[in-house]
């Protein structure tokens, strides 16, 4: 994964600001993104679907073994409980 450096984001912050969708915790929360946040439920739900996964069991089991080296991967500190990162 690759971060952006500060200096580099400065330059144009609105070049690394999502509009619509945001894909990890770094923009968790904002209001801006919350729609879609609905349909990316709704769209997790028609994965284990189509997968025959009866549940995201399997998927939070490798997240949670991923969690501290996918924090490590942001310049900055992501200020999530350990389940909310996950």
């Amino acid at each position: 994964m690759v971060t952006v450096d500060g200096l580099l984001r400065r330059e144009n912050e609105l070049a690394y600001e999502p509009e619509i969708l945001a894909i990890g915790p770094y923009h968790h929360g904002k209001a801006n993104l919350e729609m879609m946040e609905k349909h990316k439920i709704r769209y997790l739900q028609m994965y284990l679907v189509r997968t025959n996964e009866s549940s995201v069991d399997r998927f939070v089991n490798a997240m949670q073994d991923l969690e501290e080296k996918t924090r490590k991967c942001y310049a900055e500190s992501i200020v999530l409980e350990k389940d909310a990162f996950v």
